[in-house]
């Protein structure tokens, strides 16, 4: 291939000059790698193709891009790269700036017979005052902490409504605030819909800090066919304590096990599948800390080992700046200044989860005890859309149906898309249902005219797992929060391409039980 004709493949890919859209350049310890959008292949590259689409693509380098071409040796790459376009249909994507929304017709349907999951807010009540509760009323993205119970005739309503327009499998969940705190409500629940949708396979969930747990408690719960229970630990005692803490300022550790034990105690050989633990890492991040978070739950006697571990950050939003401790300094970079940084720096968490797998075999056993990050890093890139040419449509990233995958009923009735949202529009109640109109409003148009233009642009459209979550307050979307977590997604998914592929290299065959996982 002689210089114009490269230069004429190069205009011809894309005459606005827009060509970040095409994909990603990404590599690992041994390896270069280039990930296309289009068709969600990745080819392995030599140095001097990795070089040509780093600078075309990531750094929008055009006039570089034509100034290498003078070399010999990025001839020969930029005709091995026109072979791609030609052959693989690769650097095609078209740029598509619409979702693809399920049909009218298609949303009624789900709307009133989809529904999979209820949860149910029994209260804004909580026994803790965990200092980063995103209920705390420093937090401003969400209610804070209230008096507010749900009441029987708004649950018996809500559980009416479930009965009329659920699927043949539902989740019934109870969420709050501490839910526990109203066990009484939650077993006339249980009760009530067990009579009523006697014809439906029910499973029962909740998130709960475990501190109220008795022994009738657990007992009650563990005799429920089909019940998941959420534990709220953080590891050992000084850890937990300093952030989850009784309304009296004094530490929750103490109350947290011995509820956890009574729940592993009453649930016996089921314990591992039916009862799993959430820990919140806070500042200052680090690899010492999550190895003894680690070491924590190993030294346990009484915990099972392939209980699933889900682990998270605090958001710095929700903490006082004396409690941000180095933390503060990152909270205060710019974005650019921020992902120039180390992976470590970035997410200690995913890098901490990283090493637990570069070091030992990685198999199914051990995925479930790094649950999320399983989930997150690798299932994503495992299941993403591969197809010979490039797609005729946008999917709407990691967004669910509104009112079908999750229907959340605060305790005043009112309904929203989901319990992890906050401040959002509601898009119905228990006295008139779903609101189609108030859910396609919000959720379907606004979302998709403000938001699939940016999506059209980005490399990262079809491997992004953002939802309605990232970008919504009580009137609709805001679109600079929406901007801001983009930055943060595009991170991601450059590091979710390194791990997959640093695995896949060490370990090619250890990643074939993800396509037995369904990915919700």
């Amino acid at each position: 291939m002689i210089k114009d004709d490269a230069v004429r493949f190069l205009e011809e890919i894309n005459n606005s000059k827009e060509y970040a859209r095409f994909g990603k350049c990404f590599k690992t310890k041994e390896k270069k790698y280039f990930y296309d959008t289009g068709t969600g292949k990745v080819c392995e590259c030599e140095q001097e193709e990795y070089e040509l689409l780093n600078t075309l693509i990531d750094n929008n380098n055009y006039n570089k891009v034509v100034e290498m071409l003078e070399e010999p040796q990025y001839l020969e790459a930029i005709e091995n790269i026109f072979q791609l376009y030609k052959n693989e249909n690769m650097l095609q994507d078209r740029g598509i700036s619409l979702f693809e929304f399920p049909r009218k017709e298609d949303i009624d349907n789900c709307i009133e017979n989809g529904i999979r999951q209820v949860i149910l807010e029994v209260t804004e009540q909580c026994n803790l005052r965990c200092k980063y509760c995103i209920y705390n009323d420093a937090y401003e993205k969400n209610r804070n902490f209230s008096a507010k119970n749900m009441t029987w005739e708004i649950a018996k309503k809500m559980l009416d409504y479930t009965a009329l327009h659920s699927q043949e499998k539902l989740s019934l969940g109870f969420y709050g605030g501490e839910p526990l705190l109203r066990f009484p409500l939650i077993k006339d629940c249980i009760a009530y819909a067990q009579k009523i949708m006697s014809n439906k396979k029910i499973t029962y969930s909740m998130t709960t800090n475990a501190t109220l747990v008795t022994d009738e408690i657990a007992t009650y719960l563990a005799e429920l066919e089909d019940c998941s229970i959420m534990v709220s630990l953080d590891g050992p005692m000084d850890i937990h304590n300093k952030f989850r803490i009784k309304t009296d300022g004094t530490g929750s550790f103490e109350a947290t096990i011995s509820g956890l034990k009574k729940l592993m105690v009453a649930f016996g050989d089921r314990a591992e599948q039916c009862i799993s633990i959430n820990s919140v890492v806070c500042p200052p991040y680090n690899m010492e800390k999550m190895d003894r978070m680690k070491n924590f739950f190993d030294s346990l006697e009484w915990f099972p080992k392939k209980t699933v571990r889900r682990i998270s950050y605090v958001s710095p939003d929700s903490l006082d700046d004396k409690d941000l401790g180095d933390y503060k300094k990152i909270k205060e970079m710019t974005s650019a200044e921020f992902f120039c940084q180390s992976n470590e720096a970035i997410d200690p968490i995913g890098e901490w989860c990283f090493e637990q797998i570069r070091h030992t075999e990685l198999t199914k056993e051990k995925s479930e005890t790094l649950g999320d990050f399983i989930q997150n890093e690798y299932l994503r890139i495992q299941k993403r859309w591969l197809t010979k040419e490039p797609l005729d449509f946008m999917p709407m990233h990691g967004c669910c149906m509104p009112g079908m995958r999750r229907l959340y009923c605060t305790v005043d009735g009112n309904f929203k898309i989901c319990e992890r949202i906050g401040n959002s529009p509601y898009i119905g109640n228990v006295n008139d249902g779903i609101s189609k109109h108030d859910m396609y409003e919000k959720y379907i148009k606004e979302y998709g005219e403000k938001v699939a233009p940016l999506c059209a642009k980005c490399w990262a459209k079809n491997i992004c797992s953002l939802c309605y979550n990232t970008c919504f307050d009580e009137t609709g979307v805001d679109i600079k929060r929406k901007e801001a977590s983009c930055i943060s997604e595009r991170n991601a998914c450059q590091r979710r391409l390194e791990h997959y592929h640093e695995t896949l290299e060490n370990q090619p065959d250890s990643l074939e039980f993800l396509n037995d996982i369904k990915m919700e």
